[in-house]
C-alpha cells in the first residue's frame, strides 16, 4: 500500500496556475541477504547444521526430487511424538529483529501440524494442507545472541509426508523509498 507523506499539494507555475506535486513514500519490508541458518535447504544430502533422529518415521530427514528449489529438502512421515528439527543459531545481534520464512508442502490435504519455535518465542503454529509449496514467515527480536530453531511437526498418517525448503533467517529492515516527483516540467 502505498501512502503520501504529505497531502497532495499545489504549487503555481509560470505556465500554469497550479501543477499537482505528490511526494508518496511508503515502507517496505525487506531481510538482508545473509541467511543465519547453516544447510537451509537440506543441499548438503544430509542433515549438516541441524539435529534430528533422521528417521522419517520418528522425525525428521532429507529427500530429493520434491523440493522447492534445489535438489533436497527436509521432511517427516511422524505421526506421534516427534523428535524435532532443530539448529542452534549464532550471530544474533541482542534486540534486533529478525524475519524467519520457510516454504512448506504436504502430501496430505488434513491433519498435519507445524510449530516452529526460535528461542521462547513460538513463530508459527501452521495446519498446512497444501500439496505445492507454500511461504510462511514470521519476524521476532532475538534476545540473545544464540536461540535454538525448532521445527516440530506431525502428519495425519502412516505414508504422508510434511515436506519443508529453503529456511532464510535474516535481519528484518524497515526500507523505505520515495516514488518520484510528478511535476510539470
Amino acid at each position: 500500500t502505498v501512502r503520501p507523506s504529505a497531502p497532495l499539494t499545489t504549487q503555481p507555475t509560470a505556465q500554469s496556475s497550479s501543477v499537482p506535486t505528490v511526494k508518496p513514500s511508503t515502507s517496505i519490508p525487506t531481510s538482508t541477504s545473509v541467511n543465519l541458518i547453516i544447510n537451509h535447504g537440506a543441499e548438503t544430502g544430509d542433515l549438516t547444521g541441524w539435529t534430528s533422529s533422521n528417521l522419517e518415521s520418528t522425525g525428521w530427514t532429507k529427500a530429493i526430487n520434491i523440493s522447492n528449489k534445489g535438489t533436497y529438502y527436509f521432511y517427516t512421515s511422524c505421526t506421534i511424538t516427534c523428535v524435532p528439527l532443530t539448529q542452534t543459531i549464532a550471530n544474533l545481534v541482542p534486540n534486533v529483529k529478525y524475519e524467519l520464512s520457510l516454504w512448506v508442502s504436504t502430501s496430505s490435504s488434513v491433519g498435519n501440524s507445524l510449530i516452529v519455535s526460535i528461542g521462547s518465542n513460538q513463530l508459527l503454529q501452521l495446519t498446512p494442507g497444501n500439496t505445492v509449496y507454500t511461504l510462511y514467515s514470521a519476524t521476532f527480536t532475538a534476545s540473545s545472541s544464540t536461540a535454538n530453531l525448532v521445527v516440530q511437526g506431525t502428519v495425519s498418517g502412516s505414508g504422508n509426508k510434511l515436506r519443508i525448503d529453503d529456511f532464510s533467517l535474516s535481519q528484518y529492515n524497515q526500507a523505505t523509498f520515495s516514488l518520484n516527483q510528478i511535476s510539470e516540467l
